[in-house]
This record gives structure tokens, C-alpha cells and sequence, in this order.
């Protein structure tokens, strides 16, 4: 056997030690491929805790990481072929929340009459709102104002950028994410952004029809 995997593999091919502790202490240690995902990865863990995959939030460090993002992406920075990862256990309602919304076909709908406290959960919003982003209207304000959760919304559907709160819809990087998915997107701006010159300009060269969400001054220059 080899003392540390070697270095010629792909990096995919490798084998890399995981162990997983949770608030009380380690729960178990695996070895498994860097090309594993963290979905996946909770499937192996599942098996060997009996900790359902739905109801574990996987940490590395203080980060939660992506279901998709496979084992070498969190581990770039380690000389070592050794992850340390904690596991947090997801209240049983939340999780099972999650899993409904996330299955629906029609995920606004679900969202929609989901109570309250449901649909002021962020980890069920974000879900949410992945799928439809106009389901951020049924959030609460804090979410709302919540820079994760619009941008995520607005990925999936610009002008959900009209249900965001006002410091957001005052956010650049938000409104131009906005914006590339739906130009339309562009009329829920703030005032001082549809002032903006030069995102104006950047604007009307992919659309000139732009010109009328713009701030009154912009299209009397025009």
C-alpha cells in the first residue's frame, strides 16, 4: 500500500481520507474518491450512521458546501489526502420540507402554501427559489433583503428582481443577474442605478428598447 496517494494520478482517481465528526465528537472516518460528491458523499455516510442524506448539513470549516461539488473541490488547498468535515443534523420537518419542494413540479405552488415559518426557512427558500424565482414574493422581508437568496432567484428568473428589497434592487452585481437572464428586469432597478451612464450605455447596445426603463435625465440625453 501506498503512505500518500500518487501524485501522477488524476486528481479524480484519487483516494482520500474523510473524517466526519459531529457536535459530540468523530462518527466515522471513509476513504473515498476525490470525484465523490457531497450528495453522494451522504449516501456513504447514511449507510454508516444511519443519519438520513436529507437531514445532514455538511460543513468544511464554517462553509456549507454544495450537494454537486465533488471532494477535490474542498480540499484544494490540503497537502494532504485527509478531509475533515462536520456534520449537523437538519430538524426532521425542515429536511422533509426541503425534499417536497425540491421534488414538486410545480415548487412555487408547494412554497406558496407552505406555512409561515416554512417559508421564511432560507435553506427551504433557497431550494425554492432555484426552481421558480418568482417564489421569493411568498418569503418573508428578511429574505428578501437577503443577498443569497436573490441572487439565486434572479438566476432563474430576472424579474423576480421586482419582489427583492430595495437595497438590492440597488445592488449592481444583483440587478446585471438580473438583468442577463431577463433584460426586462432592468425597470425594477433603483432609480440610481437607472441613472448609471455607463451601465446604461453597456444596456442599450443589447437592447435598445432598454432606453425607456431608464431615469428620466438618461433619456432626455439620449
Amino acid at each position: 500500500t501506498w503512505p500518500f496517494w500518487p501524485l501522477w494520478l488524476p486528481m479524480d482517481l484519487r483516494s482520500w481520507q474523510v473524517q466526519v465528526c459531529g457536535l459530540g465528537g468523530q462518527l466515522c472516518d471513509l476513504n473515498v474518491q476525490s470525484n465523490l460528491t457531497l450528495g453522494a458523499l451522504k449516501k456513504v455516510i447514511e449507510a454508516k450512521t444511519g443519519i438520513k442524506a436529507q437531514q445532514q448539513r455538511l460543513l468544511v470549516g464554517d462553509a456549507e458546501r454544495d450537494d454537486a461539488e465533488p471532494v477535490v473541490a474542498w480540499s484544494a488547498r490540503n497537502t494532504s489526502n485527509t478531509l475533515s468535515v462536520t456534520l449537523v443534523q437538519r430538524p426532521a420537518r425542515q429536511s422533509e420540507w426541503m425534499a417536497r419542494v425540491r421534488e414538486a413540479v410545480d415548487a412555487r405552488a408547494v412554497f406558496r402554501k407552505a406555512p409561515k415559518n416554512v417559508r421564511y426557512d432560507k435553506a427551504i427558500a433557497l431550494i425554492a427559489v432555484s426552481k421558480d424565482g418568482d417564489a421569493l414574493i411568498h418569503t418573508g422581508q428578511e429574505l428578501r433583503a437577503d443577498r443569497e437568496t436573490v441572487l439565486v432567484a434572479v438566476r432563474h428568473n430576472g424579474l423576480s428582481l421586482r419582489h427583492a428589497s430595495a437595497s438590492l434592487q440597488d445592488d449592481r452585481e444583483i440587478v446585471q443577474a438580473a438583468i442577463m437572464k431577463c433584460p426586462a428586469a432592468w425597470q425594477h432597478a433603483s432609480e440610481s442605478l437607472r441613472s448609471d451612464r455607463e451601465l446604461v450605455l453597456g444596456l442599450l447596445k443589447l437592447d435598445g428598447r432598454l432606453l425607456q426603463f431608464a431615469s428620466w435625465d438618461l433619456r432626455a440625453d439620449a
